[in-house]
């Protein structure tokens, strides 16, 4: 017994020391290791999001509420709905039946689950009977359900993710997976809303996913004819993700062409109102033609009078031969630029530097056209300030400091070293480091994973 206890006290010390850590770290991508906030629903809110006349998930009227509650939580809902729909609901105690008939919850409900339902989780024992609930759902083949399905607590968990995608594309194939049965061991269901969109047009449904279970989305099916750039949503209430240190839920997807294909995952950045997002993309490659950036405005918070995006055209010195001003519209999800480079193939630009209003990750596309085919490569956009920086005199241990401090990135790049008659090179190119870098140091290593040299070169 005395040896269990000291177990499980190291255990609770080593637990708390890493949330610590990893919670003090510093940032290896936006946001990676911050404290999340928690997030909440109460009764008067899904009322309205169940009841409202202009609610956007189920058009049909509720007829059925099945409530999985306490007495003192079903006697509060069933007050307050009858004062804000005239019209007779018939409200069923799931929870208060499941107690007197001595069932479990594979017996939720003795109907048929119709479309003109609606469900409800709430009260003391919410965390413990919403996974049970989402769990029988999906078992009963209700994994994309055409009722409401709603939760009220306090103090519970939340992901994000999107991915956006530009117009000239001919469809994409987008997965989503249950990763936080491996990634952080929970091993519940979730519910998902999922929203497909375009510049004009939204579809949204909600998507029950079980532990490790991957579901497959083809945009053409959602959104066959479009209007401008696209993208994804998806997010998930839960009362224990991953321990409040992460918000982002990445998708992934491939986004096809006429004949060339690039993967992408989900964007870094989450919705933040009344956010302006700086970075920079590289365009002076030899394979660039045509550049498309997403502007995104997921919370369709653009402030009056800000809703420019602004973006810049500079070549390897940092002189800028253009500067644009690009009008966005509020009610549009996303937006985006686009760049014809090879009509300014003469000015040797190496750069386009950003800065939007609109909250959420945008994600650049670079095009090439050959005479055999078309070639299309992307990713999202990583952070970096809009003007120039210039890099600080320190000694090189105190600057090195002051960029980690920063959130820059200085850990080694791997790189895999192929043999000249490989057709494939690997590399990586600098041209948007900010500030700008001069100097590097290659570390060379075998196939084992040992160092075999290293040495100093000035590009």
């Amino acid at each position: 017994m005395i040896l269990q206890k000291m177990k499980q006290s190291l255990k609770d010390k080593f637990r708390a020391y890493k949330i610590k850590r990893l919670n003090s770290r510093k940032r290896v991508a936006p946001g990676a290791y911050k404290l999340a906030n928690v997030f909440g629903q109460n009764i008067d809110q899904i009322i309205v999001k169940m009841f409202s006349e202009t609610k956007t998930h189920n058009k049909r009227r509720i007829s059925t509420l099945y409530v999985m509650s306490d007495e003192d939580f079903f006697v509060d809902l069933s007050k307050r709905i009858n004062i804000v729909d005239k019209n007779p609901i018939k409200l069923v105690n799931v929870q208060d039946h499941l107690i007197k008939s001595n069932v479990n919850v594979s017996h939720l409900f003795d109907v048929e689950l119709e479309d003109n339902i609606g469900i409800v989780v709430g009260g003391k024992t919410v965390n413990v009977f919403w996974p049970q609930v989402l769990r029988f759902l999906h078992q009963e083949g209700h994994n994309k359900p055409d009722f409401d399905i709603e939760w009220v607590s306090e103090n519970w968990e939340m992901a994000f993710g999107t991915l956006a995608f530009p117009p000239e594309i001919k469809d994409v194939d987008i997965s989503i997976f249950h990763h936080w049965s491996s990634f952080a061991g929970m091993k519940e269901h979730i519910l998902a809303s999922i929203t497909i969109f375009d510049e004009s047009t939204e579809k949204c449904w909600k998507q029950i996913l079980a532990p490790q279970e991957t579901i497959n989305i083809r945009l053409n099916d959602i959104l066959p004819i479009r209007t401008g750039a696209s993208g994804i949503k998806i997010q998930t209430f839960h009362p224990k993700l991953i321990g409040r240190r992460n918000h982002r839920w990445r998708p992934f997807a491939d986004v096809l062409t006429e004949n060339s294909i690039t993967s992408l995952h989900g964007a870094h950045e989450l919705p933040k109102p009344n956010s302006t997002a700086q970075f920079i993309v590289d365009i002076g490659s030899e394979n660039v033609d045509k550049l498309t950036v997403t502007l995104p405005n997921y919370e369709k918070d653009l402030p009056e009078g800000c809703n420019q995006t602004t973006y810049k055209l500079c070549d390897h010195n940092m002189k800028i031969h253009e500067e644009v001003f690009k009008d966005r519209q509020n009610h549009k999800l996303v937006d985006c630029i686009q760049i014809n480079l090879e009509e300014r193939s003469g000015q040797n630009l190496t750069q386009c530097r950003i800065k939007s209003k609109g909250s959420g990750g945008s994600f650049w596309y670079n095009y090439k056209n050959t005479k055999k085919t078309d070639c299309i490569s992307a990713n999202h956009t990583v952070s970096s300030p809009y003007e120039k920086v210039e890099p600080k005199k320190l000694p090189p241990d105190e600057y090195i400091k002051s960029l980690e401090s920063s959130g820059i990135l200085i850990y080694p790049y791997p790189v895999p070293v192929t043999q000249p008659s490989n057709p494939i090179e690997f590399g990586f190119n600098f041209l948007c480091s900010q500030p700008k870098f001069h100097s590097y140091k290659a570390l060379l290593l075998n196939s084992d994973g040992k160092k075999i040299g290293e040495t100093d070169f000035i590009p």
